[in-house]
């Protein structure tokens, strides 16, 4: 297999531990850690996002021995590429769900990733946990399609409604509100 494999083997990779530990870690078995202590935060407070320099530090921490072991397993070039792959879509994870919460869809991947992710957040947490992409929700049965995601009007987004506080009309499809005004 060429470099651009071992890439693309990183970024399943990540996709694989994005789902696990969302899963397994943010809601089953790791209330207690580090990471599901941080995620029952972002469930619970309308703008809690862990800090960036942590997440770097992550990063780091994940990156750097992967690359190493990689290399020495499979050699410089292709254990590089996969752990480029596995860190860059690490990135792309942590750029998406920011931007899940603080900007409005502009693209039909954005409407969709939105809808899926706000489905976990305000109607079943047990369901939707892959914040990039179905693919694992599909594969182990957690997918659900959400139709149209009900938001507590404590937890609604700025982007989510206008001035009137209610849904913009564009968005009335997607999303509608829940609790008192």
């Amino acid at each position: 297999m060429n470099s651009i494999g071992f890439f693309c083997l990183g970024v399943i990779g990540w996709s694989l531990t994005e789902y696990i530990m969302h899963l397994f870690v943010g809601h089953e078995y790791g209330a207690s850690t580090p990471f599901g202590k941080v995620h029952r935060k972002h469930h619970a407070q309308k703008d809690y996002f862990e800090t960036r320099i942590n997440k770097v530090k992550s990063a780091l921490k994940i990156g750097t021995p992967m690359a190493i072991i990689g290399a020495l397993v499979l050699g410089a070039e292709s254990g590089l590429a996969f752990a480029v792959g596995f860190i860059g879509a690490y990135g792309f994870y942590e750029y998406l769900h920011y931007t899940l919460h603080v900007k409005a869809p502009t693209t039909f991947y954005g409407r969709w990733a939105r809808r899926h992710h706000f489905y976990h957040h305000f109607e079943k947490p047990s369901f939707n946990h892959g914040v990039t992409s179905p693919l694992w929700d599909l594969v182990f049965g957690t997918y659900t399609n959400p139709g149209t995601v009900r938001v507590p009007r404590k937890f609604a987004m700025r982007w989510l409604i206008n001035e009137e506080e209610a849904v913009w009309p564009n968005l009335v499809n997607d999303y509608s509100l829940k609790g008192r005004r």
